[in-house]
């Protein structure tokens, strides 16, 4: 499981068109919405087939957004079906 927050910033008169856009990627959801500045709260979390990187590359790709900041990063690799091999981690700095 991933789940990433993101703040976005949108021209306020094509705010919407954005909101539609995003509310279209799989995983997006909006959370806040500030009409004045044209700011956006969301996040993106992983479903079947759809990773979070390639919805965060859609997400940049919107129409009218102006800027996008990563607020927050999750992942649960305990539950991935592939977890990461440790066995020749180190607790121990090189």
């Amino acid at each position: 499981m991933r789940i990433v927050g993101l703040v976005l910033r949108a021209k306020p008169m094509h705010l919407d068109a954005v909101c539609a856009s995003l509310a279209a990627l799989p995983g997006v959801e909006l959370h806040v919405r500030d009409d004045s500045e044209g700011k956006l709260v969301v996040t993106v979390e992983d479903l079947p087939g759809h990773g979070t990187t390639e919805t965060l590359t859609q997400v940049q790709l919107v129409p009218h957004l102006v800027c996008t900041t990563l607020a927050y990063e999750y992942a649960d690799d305990a539950t991935s079906d592939n977890p990461p091999d440790l066995s020749r981690a180190s607790a121990t700095p090189a």
